[in-house]
This record gives structure tokens, sequence and C-alpha cells, in this order.
């Protein structure tokens, strides 16, 4: 009981004080939220064509036997895609893929999806880059542009070489269909 008596207005005393430095320490967490989803969505088109690069091999005829031909990366001519080890770095970047390019814009859309009908209060301001632009029925709309992006990137390297006029046509009609 004493020690009750002895503490308790130490507390009242410091309640104040805890409360300024539980704001300062959700603004800061909010300004770290709020440069983790920017740097999330910046780096996510040139992570993802990286990635899906790991897909992209050609056709070479076979120099060894004279017949045949035998599949290269695209990237670097030297990794035989029929390889093992090349077979490894798909599986990889398949997992990669479902992580970072499906993944991050799923998370994206769950915590937009829980906090649609009040994104503009300030404990939500790390969500303000996705859905400042848009009006408030629309908060879903730069996910749709995300999953434009992903579709893009991954359907233009699986057609054709890599510039070749398969590929510019068939990513072109893609975004006709966007659009």
């Amino acid at each position: 009981v004493l020690a009750l008596v002895l503490v308790v207005p130490l507390v009242v005393r410091e309640l104040p004080w805890m409360a300024i430095t539980h704001r300062r320490v959700t603004s800061r967490l909010q300004k770290m939220l709020s440069g983790l989803v920017i740097l999330t969505f910046i780096l996510s088109p040139t992570l993802t064509a990286t990635l899906f690069q790991a897909f992209s091999c050609e056709d070479v005829p076979d120099a060894d036997t004279g017949t045949g031909e035998r599949r290269f990366l695209h990237r670097d001519f030297t990794i035989d895609c029929d390889s093992a080890e090349h077979a490894q770095h798909e599986v990889l970047a398949a997992v990669a893929i479902a992580i970072f390019s499906v993944g991050v814009p799923l998370l994206y859309g769950f915590l937009l999806f829980a906090r649609r009908h009040n994104l503009s209060s300030p404990d939500v301001q790390h969500l303000h880059f996705f859905s400042a632009d848009y009006r408030p029925e629309h908060w879903y709309w730069e996910l749709v542009e995300c999953a434009r992006k992903l579709v893009l990137i991954g359907f233009a390297l699986m057609f054709g070489q890599q510039g070749s006029l398969l590929q510019v046509f068939a990513s072109m009609m893609l975004l006709v269909v966007f659009v």
C-alpha cells in the first residue's frame, strides 16, 4: 500500500509527458511507414522486371552439334536455361515474385480495405500515398494500377524475344485492354 501511495503520484505527474512521448513515437512510426510504403512502391516495377527476366530465355542454334537449339538467358548468354542451376534460380525468382511483386500489393490492399472508411484520418497517414489522389469511394484504384504494372511487365516478357515486334504488339494490345 505504501508503494502505491508513493508510486501513483509519480505516475500521475508523468502522464502528460508520456502522452507527448507517445505522440512523438507515433508520429515517427507514421513517417517510417510512409517512407517504407513509398520505397516499396518505387522499387516494385524495377524489381518485378528483374525477377521476370529469370524466365526470359532465347533459343539459339546449338553450335556444338549443328542441329537443334539450346535455350540461353536473354540477359546473359553464358547461362543455359535448361540447366539444373537455372531451374533453381527460376524457382527462387517465382517465390520472390509471389512474395514481393504480388504479396506487397496484396498487403497494400488489405491495409487499404481495412481502413477504407477513414483514410483521411491522421493515424493512417502512411496510406495517404495510395488514396490521396482519388475520391474516397475509389480508395482501391492505386491497387488496380499496381496490378496493371505487374501484368504488363510479366506479360511482355512472355511474348517473343525481348525487344521483338511481337512483344511490342502484345504489350500495346494489353494496354488497350486496360484503357
